[in-house]
């Protein structure tokens, strides 16, 4: 267990909008300092956060406008990566600190707001159950795999194949678990063929 790396976790603000405030469905928000490998986040752990985190603003409704309860209104999740380390203040400072480049990008988003739904590490593990890995968030966050670390698509038993956020993807989250997708089924694809 000791040789497992808990993944970065997502936490942010779901904005619920009284408007089609916009017509992306996915907006990346980052500057020359945000982007992240290991130093930098190891940078962020230890308090040092950029003014301007990697943020990933999505909007579902811009796929799929039935994904609102009221027509024409919208949901926006504003995410940043942090730790997942349930004592880490990371997720609070890198959250507020993407308020205020939101409110820097776009000024008039407050007057579209009814409600503003938190969320982090603690709801995302009370989804996933109790911490299993010391040190991260519930046990489909604990067990997640980042980096190196990920394991391989192919297993060692022919024709058997891992997919999924934690294999065979780069990216993040859906991003990541649908590159993780295709590149499986190039894989099962080449591996028919050679037979």
């Amino acid at each position: 267990m000791c040789a497992l790396e808990p993944s970065w976790v997502i936490a942010g603000i779901r904005y619920v909008l009284d408007a089609e405030v916009s017509d992306a469905a996915q907006v990346p928000v980052y500057s020359d300092q945000s982007w992240l490998d290991d130093a930098r986040y190891a940078r962020m752990g230890a308090g040092d956060c950029p003014d301007a985190p990697l943020i990933a603003v999505d909007v579902a409704s811009a796929f799929d406008p039935t994904l609102v309860a009221v027509p024409g209104h919208q949901v926006a999740n504003i995410q940043v990566f942090c730790s997942p380390d349930p004592a880490s203040a990371m997720g609070a400072e890198t959250t507020a600190r993407a308020e205020v480049v939101l409110a820097e990008l776009w000024p008039d988003l407050g007057g579209y707001v009814i409600r503003t739904e938190r969320f982090g590490l603690r709801q995302i593990s009370r989804m996933t159950r109790d911490a299993f890995v010391p040190g991260a968030g519930g046990e489909a966050v604990g067990l997640a795999q980042v980096g190196r670390s990920k394991p391989d698509a192919r297993t060692p038993l022919p024709g058997l194949y891992l997919v999924g956020c934690d294999a065979g993807g780069r990216g993040a989250g859906t991003h990541q678990a649908i590159d993780s997708k295709f590149n499986v089924a190039a894989s099962v694809d080449g591996d028919l063929a050679a037979r």
